[in-house]
């Protein structure tokens, strides 16, 4: 009855009509919402208002309050205040007497271009109050604020603004109770509007405050407060929303909170009264306790209750907090979402907690996902736990069982700085038991996350047995555990750990699916079937997927040097010679290539080691070199490096150009042939140590020549950069030419002869095959007379040809044409077994 009386009294006092549902009252709440009789600040001779008056560096100029006019300044530091009442039409706002002058809004919202308003400047380190308290009576408020935030340019070049996180623009009750703003973005270099919903239970005394933070300046005026004398349904909208997410975690399968809700919602929809609008709440949250009571399993409390457990709004509301919600910049497995609590820039303590209401007797238990040390809060209770360290992942754990007898309590975690934590959550159960067994599940599904989260798919070996095995061994129907738990955490830390050294594995695999035949086709066989044998191998371990890693690597090099090295290449010509200076020797290499920014370099230049290995083919080591000079520098223009050489007498064909190659990682130069580029050489770092391949690389690019005409091939090695020149090198450029493409190509079969029946017959095992042959006498002369016996001595020579394929080699046959010897059955002109064989068949068939 108080509540309906208290809104009744309200609603005579505002003289409402009974068809209104909203009254402006702010003449009656707020003393000089326009600022008009504030005075303004007054400009200094140079026509700048200064507002930041009492900043410590500029004491000439004093504070300005307003207290006479129903604002009070409020410093919230001890060093700036910056802020102040200016008319409009003020030429320049000044920050400081060592800022920048700026433009103020040339027009108030109405457009009119007199009056005043209130500015604020940097921070908000000011904020103006209202100098008197008042009580507003019970009912529903709605603050408007008009907002002008300067965002530092002189046009509109975006389209909002995002201000302070911490504007202080609200209702200050004097419990306490912050009924503040959350408008953080406006619409720059015009006016917004901010508005500021107040819902009061009971009459509530306290203050208005204005105060807002920009880089630059925040202009605010013609304030308004607005009454509704509707019904406030927002406690019971909140029992509804709790009393489904329970009904939901509980499966709903409780028939009397279902009916509860049911009834609550009608009641929602046509309230009567404010009183009965609290009695339906109250009614929802003792159902919802009795459904808790009614269940013997540990109750997940984190979506009925609490708010942002995981912080995957991006902010810590509304959680009361010293931390700030981020994503931290190391591996965070197991983190629920993008976002977490992180405290690790924070000099001491540190505190995230929530106070909830409504809830009943029975066992509580806070767990969270935690890296490093904290201490868990539940109730009056705290619980120091130990996450993973730090630079590492999130471990699940859990606050110790508190006993309660309900109603309100504070969750959340406290602790030291460098914590990281994320989805606190609330457990409830009619039994601490009930509450152990559901941490242990819970844990026991962190180590099959693992298992089954697609990043670890490659972890396959002894890490992985090892977690599955640690993670079945935990009985989730103990309440005994913890030794358990503690060892998946180890097991979780090994599997994490060895994906890095999995992963090179699986993108060293990948590497070398490019090392294929075609694309090498002069590599050595053997070495390509080693590259095929580990990549179908599986690791066993961390340590063993690192050593297969680095063997694929070795491999694949090896498999790429050997291609540029092949010997005994069908159809190869070296025409390294065409280079002169080819390797960086003798005294020609200087006139040989038209150069710039080069020059000759020694094994002895700083930070360049030539004879860090030797060239596998040649054997070289003298030492010598082309490399960049170090005067390769120039501030803020491009600069070229280059080596050009024009190459003579190359006849049509495919190529191969090899070089080798010592640069700065990630520096690239590029090769060209006539211009245009064949491919890039990229720098692995300068070679420091003995090893092959530390720094100086080869690498092989094909080209074509399409004309056998006298022309000149132009060789070209360059680079570009701006700024700062780029160390680059290098050594023993090789031309190689191939036949065709550039491929190896297959060979026709060689020829079989056999001379029968008087003729020459042909076969080759290569199918489709054209035969070439000539016959020649080997005892050939000049004959007379009507009739010649062919009966000499005959030299056959066949080859076998085909599109697309070289040659066959040439098959030689010697033969006898036998010229009427009776016993010459078969023709070849040899007696011999064969014809004993086809006179003997002839005559059993009496031919």
């Amino acid at each position: 009855m108080k509540r309906n009386l208290l809104l009744l009294a309200t609603a005579l006092t505002f003289g409402l009509a009974a068809q209104a549902n909203s009254v402006d009252v702010t003449t009656q709440y707020i003393t000089n919402p326009g600022f008009e009789s504030c005075p303004a600040v007054e400009a200094e001779s140079d026509g700048s208002v200064y507002l930041m008056s009492s900043w410590k560096s500029n004491s000439t100029h004093s504070a300005y309050d307003y207290s006479d006019y129903g604002w009070k300044l409020t410093e919230q530091d001890k060093q700036y205040a910056n802020g102040g009442v200016i008319a409009y039409g003020t030429e320049k706002l000044r920050y400081s007497n060592k800022w920048v002058s700026v433009n103020g809004p040339a027009a108030s919202p109405s457009g009119a271009t007199t009056g005043k308003a209130l500015i604020f400047t940097g921070n908000t380190s000011v904020a103006y109050q209202q100098t008197e308290s008042v009580t507003l009576p019970a009912g529903t408020y709605i603050f408007t604020v008009n907002v002008f935030a300067y965002n530092g340019a002189t046009s509109n070049p975006t389209p909002t603004i995002k201000l302070d996180e911490n504007n202080t623009v609200g209702f200050i009750a004097e419990n306490g109770t912050v009924y503040k703003s959350e408008k953080l973005t406006f619409t720059s270099n015009q006016w917004d509007t901010d508005v500021i919903r107040i819902e009061l239970f009971e009459d509530t005394k306290g203050v208005f405050q204005l105060g807002y933070g920009t880089q630059y300046y925040v202009a605010v005026d013609d304030i308004k407060l607005e009454y509704d004398s509707s019904i406030i349904t927002t406690e019971l909208k909140t029992a509804i929303t709790q009393a489904q997410a329970l009904s939901t975690e509980l499966g709903g399968n409780d028939a009397t909170l279902t009916a509860a809700i049911q009834q609550a919602v009608a009641y929602e929809a046509n309230p009567t009264s404010a009183e009965g609008v609290h009695v339906e709440a109250e009614a929802l949250y003792t159902a919802m306790g009795n459904a808790m009571k009614a269940t013997t399993k540990a109750v997940n409390l984190s979506s009925v209750f609490m708010k942002n457990v995981s912080f995957e709004t991006g902010d810590s509301k509304p959680w009361n907090t010293t931390g700030s919600v981020a994503t931290p910049d190391i591996e965070t497995y197991n983190m629920d979402g993008s976002y977490c609590m992180d405290f690790k820039n924070l000099p001491d303590a540190f505190y995230a907690k929530q106070t909830l209401s409504h809830l009943p007797q029975g066992y509580y238990m806070v767990d969270a996902l935690l890296r490093m040390t904290a201490t868990l809060v539940v109730g009056d209770q705290t619980t120091k736990c130990n996450g993973s360290s730090y630079n590492n992942w999130f471990h699940r754990v859990h606050s110790s069982v508190l006993q309660s007898e309900g109603g309100t309590m504070t969750v959340g975690a406290e602790g030291d700085r460098n914590t990281f934590i994320d989805n606190i959550r609330l457990f409830y159960a009619t039994s601490q038991d009930a509450l152990l067994k559901a941490f242990y599940a819970q844990a026991k599904a962190d180590g099959q996350y693992f298992l089954n989260h697609a990043d670890f798919a490659s972890v396959t070996g002894s890490e992985r047995d090892d977690l599955m095995a640690k993670t079945e061994a935990i009985d989730t129907n103990s309440t005994d555990q913890d030794v358990a738990v503690t060892r998946m955490k180890t097991a979780i830390g090994v599997f994490v750990s060895a994906l890095e050294d999995y992963k090179k594995f699986e993108t060293e695999k990948q590497n070398a699916a490019a090392y294929t035949r075609a694309a090498y086709p002069y590599g050595s066989e053997d070495i390509f079937n080693n590259i095929q044998q580990v990549i179908a191998t599986t690791a066993t371990s961390a340590d063993n997927a690192k050593t297969l890693a680095e063997t694929l690597k070795s491999l694949c090099f090896q498999y790429y040097v050997s291609n540029a090295y092949a010997e005994g290449m069908d159809g190869r010509v070296d025409y390294t010679s065409t280079i002169i200076g080819a390797n960086a020797s003798g005294t020609s290499i200087n006139t040989a290539w038209a150069t710039q920014n080069m020059t000759i370099r020694t094994s002895a230049d700083t930070n360049i080691k030539r004879n860090a290995w030797t060239n596998p083919k040649t054997d070289e080591s003298d030492g010598t070199f082309y490399g960049v000079t170090y005067d390769y520098y120039r501030n803020g223009a491009n600069q070229t490096a280059y080596m050009r050489q024009s190459l003579s007498g190359l006849p049509e064909g495919s190529y191969l150009l090899a070089v080798t190659y010592l640069g700065a990682t990630g520096n690239l130069v590029d090769v060209k042939i006539d211009d245009q580029v064949i491919g890039q050489l990229n720098g692995v770092g300068l070679a420091s140590s003995g090893k092959y391949g530390a720094g100086w690389i080869d690498f092989v690019f094909p080209f074509e020549k399409t004309s056998d005409e006298a022309t000149d091939v132009l060789l070209s090695i360059e680079s570009t950069y701006t700024s700062n020149y780029k160390d680059w090198c290098f050594d023993n450029v090789r031309l190689f030419k191939v036949s065709g493409s550039g491929a190896v190509e297959e060979k026709c079969a060689t020829p079989t002869i056999v001379f029968e029946d008087g003729k020459l017959k042909f076969s080759c095992d290569t199918e489709g095959v054209q035969f070439f042959a000539t016959v020649q006498a080997t005892d050939a002369k000049s004959y007379e007379g009507s009739e010649i016996a062919i009966n000499g001595t005959y030299t056959v020579s066949v080859y076998a040809a085909k599109e697309g394929m070289e040659n066959s080699d040439t098959a030689t046959f010697e033969f006898t044409a036998g010229g009427g010897e009776p016993c010459d059955a078969n023709k070849d002109g040899v007696v011999n077994v064969a014809d004993i064989t086809t006179i003997i068949n002839k005559m059993a068939n009496n031919e």
